[in-house]
């Protein structure tokens, strides 16, 4: 019951953040208000910081659970000619995003609402290897890990960025494999695209995926081409994914959601 109403609130609380940031009908200038707010939100407000400690106190009760029944988190096919791995025999492994997710870019949002998005700004953010740890993030991940699963971090940060992302992770304790690749960036290989489906299933051949963390619908399954019709679907057909193979983390900053409000070039 505890577990529950956990997750009903965290539920809750993204709802009203997402419906106070989006609800608009008006200017570009609105919406850009309206994203401003957001992130005064991530900054001040004490809700966000107790929103992800309840994210990830209900995975951490959630994790003996999710490794006895081994089921898989991701909704992608892996056919037993791509697994290099009996089914049988895979072991364990969560998959999370890391911007927003697992670590902080406050600061840099913060200077994209006075100045626009600028990519050589965000490269020297990353690059600095300062983006605090989101609260409980860490100490989830390490007790997993303690229990023999493995990490993957599946960003859309580029491939340049790399270092300097393993670096950040590092920094503040997050577990990372010395034996396998398990920080997978856009562009590392082939047809890893800013769609992350491509990498779950990637990670999927050798593991079995229980467990998915995000902060955007893309985090846990393709939906960059779905309509708002179709993503709101999408939420309610995996509705018992929510809260035992899926966390989401909330985030009024920014996202593909922006473009359901001001379309395709809404920065």
């Amino acid at each position: 019951m505890k577990l529950i109403l956990r997750n009903m609130v965290v539920v809750v609380l993204t709802v009203v953040v997402f419906g106070c940031v989006t609800n608009t009908g008006g200017s570009a200038n609105n919406s850009t208000d309206k994203a401003e707010k957001g992130i005064d939100w991530v900054e001040v407000a004490p809700e966000y910081h107790a929103g992800t400690i309840e994210v990830y106190r209900a995975a951490t009760d959630q994790l003996d659970d999710r490794l006895k029944k081994m089921e898989s988190a991701i909704t992608e096919v892996v056919s037993e000619v791509d697994s290099q791995v009996d089914s049988n025999e895979k072991k364990p492994a969560i998959i999370l995003d890391v911007d927003e997710t697992i670590l902080s870019n406050l600061v840099v949002q913060k200077e994209f609402a006075s100045v626009g998005y600028k990519p050589e700004l965000w490269d020297e953010w990353v690059n600095k290897a300062e983006a605090p740890a989101l609260a409980g993030s860490v100490e989830f991940l390490q007790l997993a890990a303690k229990q023999g699963v493995m990490i993957f971090y599946v960003t859309n940060r580029d491939v340049s960025l790399e270092a300097a992302t393993r670096k950040n992770l590092a920094r503040f304790g997050f577990p990372i494999s010395e034996s396998v690749d398990t920080v997978l960036l856009q562009n590392e290989k082939p047809g890893w695209t800013s769609d992350k489906a491509s990498r779950r299933i990637y990670v999927a051949k050798d593991y079995q995926v229980i467990m998915l963390f995000g902060d955007d619908l893309n985090d846990f399954i393709s939906a960059k081409q779905l309509s708002k019709k179709e993503r709101d679907e999408a939420v309610v057909k995996y509705k018992g994914y929510w809260g035992e193979r899926w966390f989401l983390l909330a985030n009024p900053m920014y996202g593909s959601w922006v473009k359901l409000i001001g379309g395709e070039d809404y920065n």
